[in-house]
């Protein structure tokens, strides 16, 4: 799925203007799967991290002091996340508009407990 075709399915949200963004940075090491540990969770990202893309992770229904559910999209190429945001929120990006969306994971912050659950097939 491109990465239009999705923004065009949210349709402006308006719980997408309330989330919070940031991308994982590219520094961080990648193990022989191609993951990592997350350096404030101290877990692996439910999706695929490479060199190659851009893992945007938006933090939703979120309530003051509380993280909230995490969304990631892993997205072909490199992009900034305020401006992955705006796409998404409608703005037009026409750089973007052909990032193709290679997985989606999320993870459930259930009273306190990161709940993992990636999207596809299990391994």
């Amino acid at each position: 799925m491109k990465l239009s075709e999705l923004a065009q399915l949210l349709d402006q949200p308006a719980w997408l203007k309330q989330a919070k963004v940031w991308t994982l940075a590219e520094n961080i090491p990648l193990d022989d799967a191609g993951t990592v540990n997350l350096l404030f969770s101290g877990q692996r990202p439910p999706v695929r991290v490479t060199v190659e893309g851009t893992v945007l992770i938006l933090s939703v229904f979120s309530e003051f002091g509380a993280r909230g559910d995490l969304i990631y999209l892993s997205v072909s190429g490199k992009h900034d996340a305020n401006r992955l945001l705006k796409f998404l929120e409608g703005e037009n990006c026409p750089d973007m508009a052909n990032a193709t969306i290679l997985e989606l994971g999320f993870e459930a912050d259930v009273a306190g407990f990161r709940v993992p659950c990636p999207a596809g097939d299990p391994p």
